[in-house]
């Protein structure tokens, strides 16, 4: 694995605590503590460990679940993402506009997917990812006339990403429950978890 070997440079902590204290707004966090104790102030990154700003070394079991998927210091990736920036920033694919990568990674995406699975639509994380497959999902009823088949089933304890709609179909209530209602149609189904309600059953009795 090439990596990219970032400099370990010399950080002032308190400073960065501090600005951290007046500026930053941290989400799933508790912000009395913060204000008390500051934030882990992560500085650098390399495969699957991290480094804080004092240089103190941490397995990074965050980054796959969002965007680092194969590690930290990358160098072909960090070139590629260099690359493609110095060409083109960016362009949308609203109003019948494309690029060159995205249409070749949907045409490869295309040929390892099964069936009939040919269209992509690429966004820019999982919660926009969820909120325009139920929008998708809405649309199509409408389309077929439809309108009021809207329901969107899932499962307690699920996570799903924190945008209203995404957010709606989580199911777990400390996400949800202290920003008001939610829209309409989401409905949260008891996952079938063997461990704790499976006394008495196989396994394949309790999914049966």
């Amino acid at each position: 694995m090439n990596q990219t070997g970032a400099a370990q440079e010399t950080w002032n902590t308190a400073d960065l605590v501090r600005k951290d204290k007046a500026h930053m707004l941290h989400p799933v966090s508790n912000l009395r503590q913060l204000q008390e104790y500051g934030p882990l102030v992560m500085a650098r990154g390399e495969g699957v460990y991290l480094w804080d700003t004092d240089g103190k070394r941490y397995i990074d079991a965050f980054a796959g679940l969002w965007n680092v998927n194969v590690g930290h210091g990358r160098r072909e990736l960090a070139d590629a993402m260099r690359e493609q920036g110095e060409r083109l920033a960016f362009s949308p694919t609203f109003f019948g506009l494309a690029t060159p990568p995205t249409i070749e990674l949907a045409a490869k995406l295309a040929s390892l997917f099964p069936g009939d699975l040919n269209y992509f639509n690429f966004t820019s994380g999982g919660a926009e990812s969820n909120e325009t497959a139920i929008k998708i999902a809405r649309y199509y009823w409408s389309l077929r006339g439809k309108p009021s088949k809207v329901k969107i089933l899932s499962r307690m304890m699920a996570y799903h990403g924190i945008a209203m709609g995404a957010l709606s179909a989580t199911g777990i209530p400390a996400y949800w429950e202290d920003f008001g209602p939610r829209p309409a149609g989401f409905i949260h189904l008891t996952p079938p978890y063997y461990y704790r309600h499976g006394e008495g059953m196989t396994e394949d009795e309790f999914v049966d």
